[in-house]
């Protein structure tokens, strides 16, 4: 088994779109369907109601495309959009303009200072499932101030947690000091995080599970 640092999994990601040759939201979409794939094997239980907090970037884009996935499998999806930062990722927002097709998924958006009370609403919200897909594996600082609070509050939530990719708050490649989710299940793409091995890590990540994505071989 082979461990790839973040730079070097962006890298490949670069390689196989150039090479298959593969659009980039095409991509995000068969990543994204690995990860339906896995869960719903994980989670066979669709009247549970399934919470997914997506940030701006890449890792938000596959939390969309999840919600969507997920929903045509007959889950019941609540979208969170974390208005972090001013610039979307352009997968993220083909993937935001894909949701209004499926009218019945409820999306809300988080500005920095709301209230942290999002699922109180929900009256089944403590038999639900969060989906992680806030901050994604190119996370370079530690996440503070309202933010950070978020992620606390996710953890208290007495829900499964299951982030996409790696855990929100947690380094690909070294040790994390700082505020993350704590997650139940990782699924992470193609190989796992170096991150995932640390001891320090292992209520950050929980149970770790990774699959193909099939990224062009050659980069190896």
């Amino acid at each position: 088994m082979k461990i790839f640092s973040s730079q070097q999994i962006r890298a490949w990601d670069a390689y196989t779109i150039q090479q298959e040759p593969i659009e980039s939201i095409d991509l995000m979409e068969r990543a994204s369907l690995t990860f339906v794939n896995w869960f719903v094997e994980e989670f066979q239980n669709t009247e549970a109601p399934i919470f997914i907090f997506c940030g701006q970037g890449n890792n938000g884009g596959d939390g969309l495309a999840i919600g969507r996935l997920l929903q045509q499998r007959f889950y019941n999806i609540e979208i969170f959009i974390c208005k972090i930062g001013n610039s979307p990722s352009s997968d993220f927002i083909k993937n935001l303009k894909r949701l209004p097709d499926f009218q019945n998924i409820k999306v809300h958006e988080i500005e920095k200072g709301d209230e942290l009370s999002f699922l109180n609403s929900n009256p089944k919200s403590s038999e639900g499932i969060i989906i992680d897909a806030i901050f994604g594996s190119g996370l370079n600082r530690s996440v503070e101030g309202y933010w950070g609070k978020l992620l606390e509050y996710l953890n208290q939530q007495n829900q499964t947690i299951v982030s996409v990719d790696i855990p929100s708050g947690v380094f690909a490649d070294q040790n994390t000091d700082g505020i993350s989710i704590q997650a139940d299940y990782t699924f992470s793409f193609e190989t796992p995080k170096l991150a995932f091995l640390f001891p320090e890590n292992e209520d950050r990540v929980g149970a770790w599970f990774f699959k193909s994505i099939q990224l062009d071989k050659e980069f190896l």
